[in-house]
């Protein structure tokens, strides 16, 4: 039958690979896991080239296979591994949550499960590729079938009402206020709104560029920078943020606008790579060798600080503050205005590819876009990607109020009483 035929086949081939002294169809070379992980990480630092961040979240995602190994007997090499008993192994570990070491430890949640099988799948679909496990074989993950494991620990999203938005706005201070304003009215991620220079708002065009700032140590999540045009509201909010600067962090820390506590103030985009360059250099032990993806992020994180820039950590701080004063102490996370923008979009009719641009969502083909090759050969004019966005502030009418009070200097509003026991009068 078909399968002799092809067996014999097969075997010819092999046979004359053998007697070339080449490498067999049949042959693969088995490896560690360690030199496996190692092999990993130098395939996404060197040809990949991906950013740092995403270098430290598979190196710690990854880390529990290689302890996963040092503690179970009889496992050599990678093609060893049994994906299900890595599993229950996963289910049993304690750690951090924010890996501190005098944190508290708890179970790994089962979004970060999920996070490190698909890690750990990707790393062996790249041993498969490399001939580092046996041919014909399935990559020990993939049958795992990871993206429909439950999320039976998963945190609630939180979408404001209209409502809770007035009522968080109106609890901000002066300082707090725009910031917020901007997550919960453009949808941004924080990383974004504290990567900001005052060089990326055009006021001239009202339009806000989202863009990687890579020589700096910082890249957009996806990869994908955006030119998001604003509407009157918003321009005009940033407008008063830059106040006549022609540089620096468009969002300062408390302090840093007025009496320049930042060590690098007035730094443009340029200024900031430079100096990043100097501290890579001074960093290195050796001239051809840079340091760490760890350490790269650590010299990163110290420029952006020394710019005044905000941290993320400090928004989630602000974040958590204000919905506590609001009756909200159950909504941690800042990422809620991003889903409540999202939600308004949608509210709002905002047409989808506009929405996809906004948010600066990955499409599933990078060369497409969400729709296809229409999107291809759909270009938004700025003018109606402003007036989609318009339609989403209307929604929020009591917010715009709010604004106009900030914007006017009359901050807090005094129809604005903010309820010791929580909430807004």
């Amino acid at each position: 039958g078909e399968d002799l035929s092809h067996a014999k086949v097969l075997a010819s081939q092999v046979n004359a690979q053998l007697a070339a002294r080449q490498q067999t169809l049949l042959a693969f070379q088995a490896v560690r896991v360690a030199v496996l992980i190692d092999q990993w990480l130098d395939h996404h630092r060197d040809v990949l080239r991906s950013s740092p961040a995403t270098q430290n979240r598979y190196r710690s995602a990854v880390a529990h296979l290689r302890r996963f190994v040092v503690q179970t007997p009889g496992i050599r090499y990678a093609h060893e591994v049994n994906a299900e008993a890595f599993v229950r192994y996963l289910r049993k570990v304690r750690a951090a949550p924010n890996g501190h070491a005098n944190t508290g430890k708890r179970p790994l949640r089962d979004k970060t499960v999920r996070f490190v099988l698909s890690a750990c799948r990707s790393m062996y679909h790249y041993a498969l590729k490399h001939r580092m496990l046996p041919p014909h074989s399935e990559n020990p993950f993939s049958t795992l079938r990871i993206e429909r494991m439950r999320l039976d620990d998963a945190k609630p999203i939180h979408v404001f009402s209209a409502d809770e938005e007035h009522g968080f706005l109106a609890a901000c201070d002066a300082w707090q206020f725009p910031i917020f304003f901007v997550l919960a009215n453009l949808g941004l991620r924080s990383g974004e709104l504290t990567h900001l220079l005052v060089e990326n708002a055009d006021l001239d065009h009202a339009t806000l560029h989202i863009c990687s700032k890579a020589d700096t140590g910082w890249w957009v999540k996806t990869r994908t920078d955006r030119a998001i045009p604003l509407p009157g509201p918003l321009a005009e909010l940033l407008s008063r943020v830059v106040a006549g600067r022609r540089a620096g962090v468009l969002f300062s820390q408390r302090g840093c606008g007025d009496v320049r506590t930042a060590r690098l103030p007035d730094a443009t985009h340029d200024a900031l790579a430079r100096e990043h360059a100097r501290r890579l250099r001074s960093a290195s032990t050796r001239p051809d060798e840079p340091p760490s993806p760890s350490e790269q992020m650590r010299l990163a994180g110290r420029l952006w600080l020394d710019a005044g820039a905000i941290t993320n950590d400090r928004i989630r701080l602000e974040f958590m503050r204000i919905t506590r004063r609001i009756g909200l102490a159950n909504v941690t996370a800042p990422k809620c205005w991003r889903h409540t923008f999202a939600t308004l979009m949608q509210e709002a009719g905002v047409d989808p590819l506009i929405r996809q641009q906004t948010m600066g969502h990955t499409p599933t083909d990078r060369s497409k876009g969400i729709l296809g090759m229409t999107g291809v050969y759909t270009h938004t004019p700025p003018d109606l990607h402003r007036q989609q966005l318009q339609r989403v502030l209307d929604l929020r009418p009591r917010s715009i109020a709010l604004l106009q009070s900030w914007l006017a200097g009359d901050w807090p509003p005094p129809s604005c009483l903010v309820d010791p026991e929580g909430g807004v009068q």
